[in-house]
């Protein structure tokens, strides 16, 4: 038997399992059923429920099965007379001062507590139900309200927040002119972590309430429909429940690849900015108002349009929501119409795409926890990517991995070296006189994250070529790790990078455009979902917007073509780390709105150029047949290493990466038109000037 692993007798079944684990984490790999509220996988368990008895051979008291370890040989029953009558009794306990309030609790029908409490009966007569003074409702955030009445000190809420967002706004708090004790804020500021709607899953009791999602019907009425989080580059899974066509919560799905057990906030509450500002049907500019047309009207514009000019007078350019699949077609489209001037890095970064480990986050997400080193160059992790800085946190509670950050100054909520502002500290990192070079030599497991702040700045090609230097000359990248990274913000990026869909030779990407319009030579731009760019500049030139949300494209447009979000059509999205995902409809686009790939297919016909698409499959086939990526559905597929390319450090000159911030809530089209994300922004400008993290 391997010194690294036990075998236990789970109710008489011999069962493996590591020296370290709970008895609880045994069985529920296994299968077997143990009744509890304070323990959860993705939380330090905190012991204080007492309903996980079970009974070891050996052993005159029943013992918590979250608390105990197991040890080789152990033997253990789960069900018994003796430890149904003590979990009940723990249970009565738990319940005697419970609000009896189901009928009218959202949390009905998916509610730990009122599971346990059906499945064991009627409370013991041994504990007679009171009614203690009742609390009054109260709101943590704009998103979570809390009932304290319902709370059962499972504790869950307190140690995500102290353990794993490292944000710590909960804790025990005595109630005045009583000895009892409730879980309460800390400060006036609530909970302010991006992180918090997480408690909803945790809390096991109706004792706290998502906010916005409350008494809009019973949760048995809705569509429950898989996902994608399209609000950073982290390819999250969650659930879209629907009712009504409309998507009225949303939800994380479990996935230890990428999210484990966690949403971001902006996920989870911006699905109302669907229903807010939408376009449903085309517009065209007269008379300089945008006014209502057909879609044979807006196309035959178009047409009359395209057809005067020359293929160097138009450009094309892609935003951070689109899926791949219209990318594709557009740029097939564009590649047939000999149309080269087209960009998708519409933040204006320098990203090589001569290989696909060039621009990809290339170390797998779920082995950041196992890294003993990171670099961080120009990129908010907290804000970038909420989740990969959950990782990072637990890599230096693991490991006490060291970080360092080059940068405007974050709050990472852990330890973590601050090396400045300037990119100039690379120069002393390429001669190896900086001190952080000796902990990249000695890691085993080193990582290096280049973040679009760096990438799209005056020198971002510069920093690009220097940091891969860094990463061969401190062994970064080797056959058994790749620790150069490169971190998206956008959902769409890498799909669009994966499908080619940048600057032909002879043709120019966002700068270059930017000079065109500038010099009055553009006569025509066409925004696929492009919210983000300095439209004033292209005052001169004829604006066509395809998107879903009248934001500042939908302004700034001539001809507006109404398509659909996220959740109203199937498509592929690839995520920073260029593993492959597809999304399903949840809904329909409202209106005369259409899937993206259809207005580009029948713009196609109308041009004369007609792309060989008659149904979604046909797109989805040849996407298939494209890349071996998009054959191998949420798996990662990793290209080899080139060992003939190497990269020669450039002597920065930069003093910082520093760009106008935007709120976190509001970085793109859907999240602007959230009341919900209004009221979080809102409360983060609040945090700023109380200097709460």
């Amino acid at each position: 038997m391997s010194s690294d692993t036990y075998f236990i007798h789970l109710d008489g079944t011999k069962v493996d399992c590591k020296p370290g684990q709970t008895i609880l984490e045994v069985a529920c790999q296994a299968g077997v059923e143990i009744p509890h509220f304070c323990y959860h996988p993705g939380v330090p368990t905190q012991g204080t429920c007492h309903v996980c008895f079970v009974s070891i051979q050996g052993r005159e008291n029943l013992e918590c099965a979250c608390s105990c370890f197991v040890e080789d040989q152990m033997e253990i029953i789960t069900t018994s007379q003796a430890i149904q009558e003590a979990r009940k009794e723990a249970l009565t306990l738990l319940i005697s001062d419970h609000p009896l309030e189901c009928p009218v609790c959202v949390r009905a029908g998916e509610c730990d507590l009122q599971d346990l409490t059906f499945f064991y009966g009627e409370a013991s007569p041994l504990v007679k139900f009171y009614s203690p003074p009742k609390m009054p409702l109260k709101q943590f955030n704009s998103v979570v309200q809390a009932n304290m009445n319902r709370c059962i000190s499972c504790q869950r809420c307190v140690s995500f927040l102290e353990n794993v967002t490292g944000t710590g706004e909960l804790g025990f708090f005595q109630q005045q002119d009583t000895e009892r004790f409730k879980i309460d804020v800390g400060s006036d500021a609530g909970i302010t972590s991006e992180l918090s709607g997480n408690l909803l899953d945790l809390c096991p009791s109706g004792a706290l309430i998502e906010t916005p999602s409350s008494f809009v019907g019973h949760r048995w009425e809705t569509e429950k429909v898989p996902s994608l989080d399209v609000m950073d580059a982290m390819g999250s899974a969650i659930r879209l429940d629907c009712r009504e066509e409309k998507v009225v919560r949303v939800l994380p799905v479990t996935q230890p690849q990428i999210n484990q057990y966690w949403s971001t906030d902006k996920a989870r509450f911006s699905y109302d900015g669907l229903l807010h500002q939408r376009l449903d049907q085309p517009y065209i500019r007269k008379n300089g108002v945008l006014e209502p047309a057909s879609w044979v009207e807006a196309f035959k514009t178009l047409v009359r349009k395209i057809v005067e000019l020359q293929p160097s007078e138009m450009a094309f350019l892609v935003g951070d929501l689109v899926e791949v699949d219209s990318v594709y077609l557009l740029r097939q489209l564009l590649d047939d119409m000999k149309i080269y001037n087209r960009d998708c890095c519409v933040e204006g970064a320098f990203i090589p795409t001569e290989e696909r480990r060039d621009y990809l986050f290339n170390t797998p997400l779920d082995q950041i926890e196992i890294s003993d080193a990171c670099l961080i160059i120009g990129a908010d992790i907290r804000y970038d990517a909420p989740l990969l800085n959950l990782r990072l946190r637990q890599g230096y509670k693991n490991s006490g991995e060291a970080l360092a950050v080059i940068g405007d100054p974050q709050d990472l909520t852990f330890p973590h070296a601050y090396l400045g502002p300037s990119a100039q500290v690379l120069n002393d990192m390429v001669a190896g006189s900086h001190p952080f070079c000796r902990i990249l030599q000695k890691a085993k497991n080193p990582l290096l994250i280049l973040g679009m702040d760096a990438l799209s700045s005056s020198e971002g090609e510069e920093i690009y070529k220097t940091a891969r230097f860094i990463a061969e000359k401190y062994n970064l990248k080797r056959e058994d790790w790749d620790g150069f990274n490169i971190l998206h913000r956008a959902a769409g990026r890498v799909g669009a990078l994966d499908v080619r869909f940048v600057p032909r030779e002879g043709g120019e990407g966002l700068s270059g455009i930017l000079r065109l319009a500038k010099s009055r030579q553009l006569k025509l731009l066409y925004l696929l979902g492009v919210d983000e760019i300095p439209l004033a500049s292209f005052e001169d030139t004829f604006v066509v917007y395809q998107g879903h949300h009248g934001d500042a494209g939908a302004e700034a447009a001539d001809l507006i073509l109404p398509g659909a979000a996220f959740s109203e059509k199937n498509g592929f999205y690839v995520n920073t780390e260029g593993r492959v995902q597809f999304v399903r409809r949840a809904v329909f686009p409202p209106g005369q709105a259409k899937e993206d790939w259809k207005i580009i297919r029948g713009l196609s016909e109308v041009l004369g150029y007609k792309l060989p698409y008659e149904t979604y499959e046909d797109v989805y086939e040849s996407l298939r047949n494209y890349s071996p990526a998009f054959r191998t559905l949420g798996s990662l597929v990793r290209s080899e290493i080139s060992s003939t390319r190497s990269y020669e450090p450039v002597s920065l000159k930069q003093d910082g990466f520093s760009k106008e911030k935007k709120n976190y809530y509001f970085t793109n089209p859907i999240c602007r038109a959230s009341p919900t994300m209004m009221q979080r922004a809102k409360e983060t400008e609040r945090k700023k000037k109380r200097g709460v993290r």
